[in-house]
């Protein structure tokens, strides 16, 4: 039997072998036989959706006759993106929450994307986070298991929460108010306090400071038998 007509009010009818039409053909769905709840769906006027397992997949439609638009439905998860690849089907991008995009690798959230901040690594997962420069390939390293910060370097110092690597005896850290910079630096004279571009104050590892110049201060008071006493005295 080629052709089997339903006459009844559903009005079905039944292809058995390959069929062509020299016209249009018209119909509210399109589905395979044997598989009732999977199908291609004309919903509403300029409107094409695609349902699997009885629940929409995607829709297609036009706004306002100018805008073409591809709805998902279903949010998905880090588990199962709803954009993902062949062969990778757990990396990808879904919808994390309302107003918000998730990215995900290996079926974990990396990046999150919504409309007040952006969040990496919402799951606190064991995953680093590093920012390249020019000239540095760890100019901002975020260590996700040791819950350090490094900048120009790569975190590991014992007890550390925030590093920065650079050149010896130069401001490592500078701030700076109407023109005038002042900084902290490391070197082979030990820790140093910079104005401008100059070291002022350092402290070795035995803990003895050295001072580049002379040191002034009003109301000085040094008591480690001494017996100094003053309002205005000056060290040189």
């Amino acid at each position: 039997t080629a052709l089997t007509l339903d006459m009844s009010a559903a009005g079905a009818a039944t292809f058995n072998a390959g069929a062509t039409f020299g016209g249009d053909v018209y119909a509210t769905t399109y589905r395979k036989n044997g598989d009732s709840d999977t199908y291609l769906n004309f919903p509403a006027a300029n409107q094409l959706s695609l349902v699997g397992g009885g629940a929409t997949i995607v829709k297609a439609y036009q706004i306002a006759g100018a805008y073409g638009v591809l709805e998902l439905h279903g949010s998905g998860s880090a588990t199962y993106p709803n954009f993902t690849f062949n062969g990778d089907s757990n990396t990808g991008m879904y919808r994390a929450t309302t107003d918000t995009l998730g990215f995900t690798a290996g079926g974990t959230e990396r990046l999150r994307l919504g409309t007040s901040e952006m969040v990496v690594n919402e799951g606190s997962a064991d995953y680093d986070f590093r920012v390249e420069s020019g000239g540095s390939a760890n100019m901002l390293v975020v260590d996700g298991a040791e819950n350090k910060v490094g900048i120009n370097r790569t975190p590991n110092i014992s007890n550390s929460k925030l590093e920065v690597g650079g050149a010896d005896n130069v401001p490592l850290f500078n701030v700076e108010a109407s023109g005038v910079t002042g900084g902290m630096g490391i070197g082979s004279t030990g820790l140093q306090f910079f104005h401008g571009s100059s070291s002022k104050l350092a402290i070795a590892s035995t803990g003895a400071a050295t001072f580049s110049s002379s040191v002034t201060h009003t109301g000085l008071t040094l008591n480690h038998n001494t017996g100094m006493y003053g309002t205005d005295k000056t060290l040189s």
